[in-house]
Formats: C-alpha cells, sequence, structure tokens
C-alpha cells in the first residue's frame, strides 16, 4: 500500500504521513481540512489529496484563491510524484511517495522460463528435430 509523506518545518515531526486509506483528504487553513496549516495565504480548504483510478496520488486544487503550485508549475489538478514540490500559500511541502513491500514485489517480479535439463543428465536442453 502506498504512503504520502509530505515535509515541511510546518509540520511537529517536520513531516506527516497519510496511508491511502486516509485519502481523500483535504489541506488549509480551516479547522474542517485534515491536515490544518495556519498559513494567512492559504485558502481555508485549499487543495486535496485523493487516490484516481488507476491507484495515483492526485492532488486537486479545490477553487483556491492563491492557487496551488507543483514544481513552479500553477496546476487545477496533477498526479504527485517523490521529489514533487508543493506551493500552497506560502507553504512549501515536499513530496515523498513509499509504496509497501507487497506493491514493490508486484512491479518487479516477473515470470522467469525455466529450460527442463535434458532427459540423458548432460545439463543440456532437450531439443528434438521434428
Amino acid at each position: 500500500m502506498t504512503r504520502l509523506r509530505l515535509k515541511s518545518a510546518l509540520f511537529t515531526d517536520g513531516q506527516i504521513e497519510l496511508d491511502v486509506s486516509d485519502l481523500p483528504a483535504t489541506i488549509g487553513r480551516s479547522p474542517r481540512s485534515d491536515i490544518v496549516i495556519h498559513d494567512l495565504q492559504m485558502s481555508r480548504v485549499h487543495a486535496e489529496f485523493r487516490l484516481n483510478a488507476r491507484g495515483e496520488v492526485e492532488l486537486v486544487d479545490r477553487d483556491s484563491t492563491n492557487l496551488t503550485i507543483v514544481n513552479q508549475q500553477e496546476v487545477r489538478s496533477c498526479v504527485l510524484k517523490s521529489g514533487d514540490q508543493i506551493l500552497l500559500g506560502e507553504t512549501e511541502l515536499l513530496v515523498e511517495l513509499d509504496a509497501s513491500a507487497a506493491a514493490i514485489h508486484e512491479q518487479t517480479t516477473r515470470e522467469i522460463p525455466v529450460i527442463e535439463p535434458s532427459a540423458d543428465g548432460s545439463g543440456q536442453p532437450d531439443v528434438t528435430s521434428g
């Protein structure tokens, strides 16, 4: 399962972590937001982190007054990747995405064809011409 880590000096531990089961999650200065940040340049409910149909973490602007910026580009919505830099109001966040060991295993495991040893024990594949 993927985890979203947002890094910023604003957070008590320097970061917050969200599991995909925590999504969707809103971010803004309102106490109604799931992630509350005291930044007067940030809208009350500035943006939302959500999981799209392909299982990717997406950041969606919620009609904020002061824009949602990812990697110095204004966005209405975008798929996030590790290393992305988000600017909401005057708050900068660094994105890290961690896939669980199971997800990594699914992404990297593939079937490898196995050549059966020959019947005569020579170690050479049994090739028959037809």
